[in-house]
């Protein structure tokens, strides 16, 4: 097997990312919220935070929540792992975003659902660049 230098690699596209983490499943609109700032001065330390509507008991709760980028150098962002000891379904974090571009956060329930919801953010001073 040959192995191509990092830079030879196609990064996946956004739907790519999201359709390999979901194995293909249907994705509905709702029951997650994604708060991401519409304007960034600087695209080093975004905050985000990403909430699913669940009542996180034992028969009822989120398995995962994953972040998505369209245009960073790598399509996925972050997993979270969560269960129902949680407490909350709802998680928070810095990302870094390379331009402007749209962000996707994506649920994935006990009964093998996926909710997801997607914000746009422009940002003025650009993070992670990388020449291909």
């Amino acid at each position: 097997m040959i192995s191509l230098p990092r830079w030879a690699v196609a990064r996946p596209s956004l739907d790519e990312a999201v359709r390999t983490f979901t194995g293909g499943a249907e994705i509905l609109d709702g029951r997650v919220r994604l708060d991401l700032p519409p304007l960034v001065e600087n695209g080093n330390a975004v905050g985000i935070t990403v909430t699913a509507e669940s009542p996180m008991t034992a028969d009822d709760h989120v398995r995962r929540i994953a972040v998505f980028n369209e245009k960073n150098p790598e399509a996925n962002v972050a997993v979270f792992h969560l269960g129902p000891r949680s407490g909350r379904a709802t998680v928070s974090t810095r990302i870094r975003l390379a331009t402007s571009q749209v962000v996707v956060a994506v649920a994935e329930m006990s009964d093998g659902s996926f909710w997801s919801s997607k914000a746009s953010a422009i940002v003025t001073l650009a993070a992670c660049i990388e020449s291909l």
